[in-house]
This record gives C-alpha cells, sequence and structure tokens, in this order.
C-alpha cells in the first residue's frame, strides 16, 4: 500500500470526526471536523486538506490573511469566511462538481462557545474556493430548517435533500422533519409529503444514507441521544417519484445486530 505523507511545513489533518469529504480527479478533500485540540484551542477545524491520490501527500488550503494585504492587493482568499464544522450534511454534486455542506456543529472564535447552524455553503473543487448561495428565501419560516448538526443529505434533481438532524447546545431537541432547498431559486420548502418518514422520531448522530436507482435514497441506523438509544436493522426508504410509496411492509427488524452509528452503506 502506498504511504501516506505530509508535505514539509505542511502537516496532514490531524485526528478528527463529524469532518466532510469528497474526491474530485486525483484528489481527495477534507474539511472541518472534530478534533481533539487544535493549536488556537478551538475543538472545531474549518481547516481544508487535500490528499494527492497520485502521490500519496497531504497538503493544507491555507486562508489568506486578508487583513494584512496591501490596498493594491485584491486577493480574497474564501477559506476565510468558512466558520468551523463538524457533524454537518455533505454531498457531492457531481454534475456541478461542488462539495455542499448544511448546518452542523460550530465553535465561536472569540468565546469558544459551541452552536449549531442552518447555513448552505458550497466548495468548487476545481478552484477550492468556497461560495454562498447566491440567494435563500423561502415562502415561509416553517419552511426554513432550524439550525441543526447531524443531519442527512442527498442531491436529487437540483435539489438538496436535508433530513433530520438535532440540536443539543440549545434547545436540547431532534428534528425528525426534512426539507429541501431549490440550487436554482435559492427556495427552502419543507417535505410532507412522504409517508414513510412521517412517522419519524428523529436521529441527531452516524445516521448512514446512500442514494440508489438514481432516483431512491435508504436510510439506516443512527443514534437518539434524547432516548439515549442506536438502532441498525429498521431502514427507511422514499422514491422521490412516489411519496406515498412504503417499504416497511415484510421487513425484518434485525433486533440481534446491535445499534450503530458512523457506519456506510454502499
Amino acid at each position: 500500500m502506498p504511504k501516506v505523507s505530509a508535505m514539509s511545513g505542511s502537516p496532514g489533518p490531524s485526528p478528527r470526526l463529524g469532518h466532510a469529504a469528497a474526491i474530485y480527479e486525483d484528489k481527495m478533500f477534507i474539511f472541518g471536523g472534530h478534533t481533539i485540540s487544535l493549536p488556537n484551542g478551538r475543538e472545531v477545524s474549518n481547516e481544508l486538506f487535500k490528499l494527492d491520490l497520485s502521490s500519496m501527500q497531504w497538503s493544507q488550503v491555507d486562508a489568506v490573511d486578508t487583513a494584512t494585504l496591501s490596498n493594491t492587493q485584491s486577493v480574497i482568499d474564501s477559506q476565510n469566511m468558512v466558520k468551523p464544522l463538524a457533524y454537518s450534511a455533505f454531498t457531492v454534486l457531481k454534475d456541478s462538481a461542488r462539495l455542499a455542506l448544511f448546518g452542523g456543529l460550530s465553535q465561536d472564535l472569540a468565546t469558544g462557545e459551541f452552536g449549531v447552524l442552518n447555513e448552505v455553503i458550497f466548495l468548487e473543487l476545481a478552484t477550492e474556493k468556497w461560495k454562498m448561495p447566491s440567494k435563500v428565501y423561502a415562502n415561509s419560516m416553517e419552511d426554513v430548517p432550524s439550525a441543526r448538526m447531524g443531519s442527512s443529505m442527498v442531491h436529487y434533481n437540483d435539489r438538496l435533500w436535508v433530513f433530520e438532524g438535532g440540536d443539543p447546545y440549545g434547545a436540547g431537541v431532534l428534528f425528525p422533519d426534512y426539507f429541501s432547498f431549490n440550487l436554482s431559486s435559492g427556495l427552502w420548502k419543507k417535505e410532507n409529503d412522504y409517508v414513510e418518514l412521517n412517522t419519524s422520531d428523529g436521529s441527531l448522530l452516524g445516521q448512514a444514507v446512500r442514494m440508489y436507482n438514481s432516483d431512491a435514497v435508504i436510510f439506516s441506523g443512527g443514534c437518539n441521544i434524547a432516548m439515549q438509544t442506536c438502532s441498525f436493522g429498521v431502514t427507511k426508504s422514499i422514491l422521490f417519484g412516489q411519496p406515498s410509496a412504503h417499504f416497511n411492509n415484510g421487513v425484518v427488524d434485525l433486533n440481534n445486530i446491535a445499534g450503530r452509528m458512523g457506519h456506510s452503506l454502499v
């Protein structure tokens, strides 16, 4: 197996969890995450690293300190605008080569206090620059997801679909709801039509999610911090073109397999 190394003067990422990852061409990107401790005392990172899959070398995409730039310089490094994030919902938009993130746990740079967010942000994988949506709106406040962490998200039909999550640092609640964000119009909408998800109790962390057959999504496992329980055997599926479809008939709950979080689906 090729040995992974760091470029001189630029170490690879420290141990962490809850980070986002994406592969573009021959590079793998790692962003954010909950770390043991950063040099500045923070526990939540806004670092962006990339691994060259050809040379197996790590490098860090550095932010430019715009405060030190002279008036004649017009360089603005988008890395500066990215808040520390962990446990964000994320997915890769293959048609536009972007990593999309929603919400997550953040940490105030001045006070060190933790809090959750409900913002959408994109990493342009080709340029390694961050962008915010040009516009964001909704028909009502009920159509905007509350700030949360630990959500799941997929990309389908020019929309980001955000499922569940929780806010353990504010209201201390889980969210059993789901929303869509139109990438073209910037419109948030609360989705109520998919009967398979209407009985959800909400999950906060570690739910595995996977698109399949290009128009369906399956969820498995995850943990409910309010009930202090984790599941595995019971899965949920939705078919985007058939909101009333119900898949649980005849599905066996594999109670002999321990509940879990942080697993993967392929």
